[in-house]
């Protein structure tokens, strides 16, 4: 698999070390969207369970665009885990959105998404935004609740 950036490192916030140590980070550039699509498209889908309106193809059309970014967090040749990121323009500030997220054995790769944060940085965003379900809020303790979204289902 052809990719743009591989990240092996942030593993000093893990709590289980040996199960960090065998997880790398990995941004899928626009051009190898296909080439892992069947690996990611199930962990996406369960992303999306929760996120409401989107459908797998929204978010296929936002990854070929180069709208969004995938992440898959590997341990040797398996798809662990995806993480969606979009960045966003705003008019006195740019952030990244951690759009979706799923995987299975959150505690042993969440910390990779400090590493995120650094490919952020690069990419001149002045802060990180998780949007998720409320056990997220646990997860991501270095990041404050700004606000809260409530929805009502009209059908």
């Amino acid at each position: 698999m052809q990719t743009a950036l591989q990240i092996k490192d942030g593993r000093n916030n893990c709590q289980h070390s040996q199960a960090c140590l065998d997880h790398y980070l990995v941004l899928v550039p626009r051009s190898g969207i296909n080439d892992v699509a069947r690996r990611a498209i199930p962990l996406i889908e369960t992303a999306l369970e929760a996120d409401g309106p989107y459908k797998i193809e929204d978010v296929l059309s936002e990854l070929h665009s180069g709208e969004a970014q995938l992440w898959l967090v590997m341990e040797a040749d398996d798809v662990k885990a995806i993480v969606v990121t979009v960045l966003n323009q705003h008019p006195n500030s740019k952030t990244c959105l951690l759009w979706l997220c799923a995987g299975s054995k959150r505690e042993s790769w969440v910390h990779l998404i400090k590493n995120i944060e650094t490919w952020a940085k690069l990419q001149n965003c002045d802060a990180m935004v998780m949007r998720g379900r409320p056990g997220w809020e646990r997860v991501l303790k270095d990041y404050d609740k700004t606000k809260i979204i409530l929805q009502k289902k009209l059908r």
